[in-house]
């Protein structure tokens, strides 16, 4: 069963936004125009369909960014933002 425990620490919400705002990759929603957006608390990743949809083994973890107005969803890789932690020596993405 999911956990309902928030992933991101505020620290991890500012880092997010920063890294957004850096890369001028959040605007209007192309959907309805509206630019009110809210952030998943969880970190989300979409199924591997390889054939048939596979279950464990490599993920992509995202952050959710979601209109507030429309619902229309935008998914940005937390590797590439470089929120986790790797061990020395190794590369996130």
């Amino acid at each position: 069963m999911a956990s309902n425990k928030n992933f991101f620490t505020e620290e991890m919400k500012k880092k997010v936004i920063e890294w957004i705002q850096a890369k001028n990759a959040l605007k209007q929603c192309e959907c309805c125009g509206a630019n009110a957006w809210f952030m998943s608390d969880q970190v989300v990743s979409p199924v591997i369909y390889a054939g048939s949809m596979v279950v464990g083994g490599t993920a992509f973890p995202q952050v959710m960014l979601v209109c507030k107005n429309c619902g229309n969803t935008k998914y940005f890789n937390v590797l590439v933002m470089n929120l986790f932690e790797t061990k020395e020596g190794e590369k996130n993405v």
